[in-house]
């Protein structure tokens, strides 16, 4: 939060504006926005949405469209369903999209190999350096016995519910 608070302009002197105030709500930032929404009060100058931001499109009008602050000059350098994924049905865009997805891919080193995956640090970063190779991984991993059929994306693990049942005693795919 350094950049907002210092780029952020100063209110006039004797102005009734304020500056920018920055607030940290914790965890329960859904359900206080939502809160100051409905009630018209202490909405926040900035707020981070999930990507359930479509959840907001009803109070879209209690944002600012920042189109018209220049973000479409921006759009040719998002992914398309990133940028959609902030924009309202009547084209609105309430805010930037921040990431993509996975930031880190966690294995087990000592089963891939078994799989015919790469198992060291650095050749599982050469075999997945580009987004088209990180699907094809995924597409491969989701293929072996030991993998159950449904991705997690809620924790960006490569875990499942199916390891208990297929791997062995001593760790091997069974």
């Amino acid at each position: 939060m350094a950049c907002p608070t210092r780029c952020w302009p100063k209110p006039p002197p004797g102005s009734r504006q304020r500056g920018f105030n920055p607030s940290n709500v914790g965890h329960s930032l859904r359900h206080r926005l939502l809160a100051a929404l409905a009630g018209s009060a202490h909405i926040p100058d900035m707020t981070m949405l999930n990507d359930d931001v479509a959840g907001y499109f009803e109070d879209a009008d209690q944002f600012v469209d920042v189109n018209t602050l220049g973000a479409d000059r921006l759009e040719a350098q998002y992914l398309p369903w990133k940028w959609q994924a902030g924009t309202t049905p009547d084209g609105r865009l309430l805010g930037f999209p921040v990431d993509t997805g996975p930031a880190a891919l966690y294995y087990r080193h000592d089963l891939f190999p078994q799989a015919g995956f790469p198992g060291e640090p650095g050749d599982v970063a050469r075999a997945v350096s580009t987004w088209d190779d990180y699907f094809a991984f995924g597409t491969g991993c989701s293929r072996t016995p030991w993998r159950s059929n449904r991705a997690s994306t809620s924790t960006g693990s490569t875990g499942s519910s199916a390891a208990k049942r297929t791997f062995s005693s001593r760790g091997t795919v069974r």
